[in-house]
């Protein structure tokens, strides 16, 4: 078994254990700095109806809705443009406009703009060896096998290197341990998905520039665009992660979407050589091993001339040439390709003909266009209501306005007498739990960002001014998260020196036991990923049960190869428990992903007023 496959099953047994805190092999920092919502946008693009730019509103809104309707999809974000105008954006609530979001493997992409500059200065080929770059990591027999590994294969997917992303979690010496893996296939005979390709790619910027990507980019795309509000974390070794890692506007994505419909030129100035933009987005690997086509870094489209930036769960920057428009999205899909039930509509309303790829300007539909204004507008306050979206479609048919990103207090988030009652009872209670080694941020996240949990110790809660406070003591850190019954509040969690806002929505009622039972859904706003905590009241005790969304289907999909590989290697699950070995390895796993802790009370209203008397 691989050394990064072992890491990956220590790290399961790690989290199944029970452990918490530093169980990864990789060093941690704080890296991710606040989101400034008050920097504006610099060069952000015009507004306009869709029917000035001849596309007709009744289309847009058909769109948005039917995505808005799916009932796995869980969007955060739509924006879509022609002729360089928005001339529709949405943001789902609780997820609001202009906010920066993570973009997984969508920022792949951008990494192929930094080798175009560089291969258009003559700094670098695409038949440069990747050996021969990095010859002071590379050994005799490194430079033996791994000769044949060029630029090309990086940014096709091809190399056939054996270090996959869960490289990331083996160690802090990403490149030694690259050049240093096996090969599964001679490079350029196979496509294979790997962003420690992309790791490479970014590392090799770093040696011809002497800078960090990000660095570089900044310089020479990000600053001229006027893209401010961005951040890409680094590795260990202080190298871009190339593959992940950013965080970006919607607005600012589609910037970069623009560029490459452009040919590379944004605002007159040639950014990215034209040269090597239309080669990226072309077919480069044939038809090995996918159906799918995939170019420099990009996938092309079905559409004739079209692409997509795209990384997982939903973050794409999707391009129409033909259309002269560019569609972008965030969302929490459970999806790792563009292959989701959201990539399925879209393709449905752009991959076929729209009837207005010749068409510039039509007249004005004022009632079209107000209808779409006013799905917007509903999709923004959390007043839409799909009842096919267990995951997303908690705020539903509430009034307009309310608490903004302050959480200044509206009366209308005053709660139900009966709520009010049991939250004045609730006061001021503290309860203790039987297990301490699930954490508020979810699973995915701590995994992408090498961010392990504390774990929650005890949950606590406050009542003050008609809002309720819902408090996880995690480690050393107290996270004091509002909680809205009409519209989500906002919060800001501090995971290990990390600050990340939330928006907390919350359900409450009764079970079939008439036990009282409080549900809080956590969207972590700059991420795809949010919290499901639903507290179940019984007398003195409370039972906890924690989900993730997405949740079971995108982690039991993305931990199938270290199942097989735990079941395949240990003699002793093997020998003691046979056939079953897999079934019980899965069900801990399902049992860690959504966990049900008991809770004690500690600490109650009643005993703070004795203990002050």
């Amino acid at each position: 078994m691989a050394k990064t496959d072992r890491a990956v099953i220590k790290l399961l047994f790690d989290i199944l254990a029970g452990k918490t805190g530093e169980i990864s092999r990789v060093d941690y920092k704080p890296q991710k700095p606040e989101f400034d919502s008050y920097i504006p946008i610099r060069q952000a693009f015009l507004r306009a109806e869709p029917e000035s730019v001849g596309v007709p509103s009744g289309f847009v809104y058909n769109l948005l809705s039917a995505i808005a309707g799916l009932p796995d999809a869980n969007i955060h974000h739509f924006m879509l443009l022609r002729h360089d105008k928005v001339i529709c954006e949405a943001s789902f609530a609780p997820y609001r406009n202009g906010d920066w979001h993570i973009s997984h493997s969508m920022c792949k992409s951008i990494t192929g703009m930094a080798i175009g500059i560089l291969i258009g200065e003559d700094r670098l080929s695409l038949d440069d060896k990747v050996v021969d770059i990095f010859n002071d990591h590379a050994n005799v027999l490194t430079w033996f096998k791994k000769r044949d590994i060029t630029v090309r294969h990086l940014l096709t997917m091809t190399s056939g290197i054996d270090f996959a992303e869960s490289g990331a979690l083996s160690g802090n010496h990403w490149i030694e341990s690259y050049l240093n893996a096996g090969l599964k296939f001679t490079p350029g005979s196979q496509f294979s998905y790997n962003s420690m390709n992309s790791y490479m790619l970014s590392a090799i910027v770093t040696k011809k520039t002497g800078k960090s990507m990000f660095d570089f980019l900044k310089e020479r795309l990000f600053t001229p665009m006027g893209i401010d509000e961005v951040f890409w974390e680094a590795s260990p070794e202080g190298i871009t992660k190339g593959g992940w890692g950013l965080f970006i506007r919607p607005e600012d994505a589609a910037k970069l979407g623009t560029l490459y419909l452009r040919g590379g030129r944004w605002n007159g100035e040639q950014l990215v050589p034209e040269a090597w933009v239309l080669e990226s987005v072309k077919n480069q690997i044939g038809n090995i091993d996918r159906s799918n086509s995939y170019g420099y870094q990009i996938w092309p489209g079905a559409r004739e001339g079209s692409f997509t930036y795209n990384g997982m769960m939903g973050q794409n920057v999707k391009v129409y040439p033909d259309l002269d428009m560019i569609l972008v999205t965030n969302a929490g899909d459970p999806e790792v390709f563009q292959d989701g039930s959201m990539d399925k509509v879209i393709s449905g309303f752009l991959d076929k003909k729209t009837g207005f790829e010749n068409i510039d300007f039509m007249p004005a539909n004022p009632l079209s266009y107000g209808n779409l204004k006013k799905l917007a507008s509903r999709l923004e306050d959390g007043s839409y209501f799909n009842p096919n979206n267990v995951a997303g479609g908690w705020e539903r048919r509430q009034p307009a306005g309310g608490i903004d990103g302050r959480n200044r207090y509206s009366s209308w988030n005053r709660p139900h007498p009966s709520k009010h009652d049991f939250f004045v009872w609730l006061s001021g209670r503290t309860y203790k739990l039987d297990a301490c080694h699930y954490g508020l941020f979810p699973i995915t996240l701590q995994t992408f960002h090498n961010n392990f949990t504390d774990g929650i110790e005890k949950i606590g809660f406050e009542y003050i001014d008609h809002v309720l406070y819902t408090l996880f003591y995690e480690g050393d850190t107290v996270q004091r998260i509002a909680v809205g019954f009409r519209k989500s509040l906002y919060s800001v969690v501090d995971e290990h020196g990390e600050h990340y806002t939330v928006g907390t929505h919350g359900e409450f009622t009764d079970d079939e036991d008439h036990n009282r039972v409080l549900k809080l859904k956590i969207a972590f706003i700059e991420e795809a990923s949010s919290r499901i905590v639903t507290i179940h009241f019984n007398r003195e005790d409370i039972v906890v049960e924690m989900d993730e969304i997405p949740g079971k289907m995108l982690i039991m999909g993305g931990l199938e190869f270290s199942v097989t590989g735990v079941i395949e290697s240990n003699v002793w699950l093997n020998n003691s428990l046979g056939h079953g070995a897999e079934k019980v390895l899965r069900d801990a796993i399902l049992a860690t992903i959504m966990p049900s802790i008991g809770g004690t009370l500690i600490k109650s209203t009643e005993e703070t007023k004795e203990n002050e008397v």
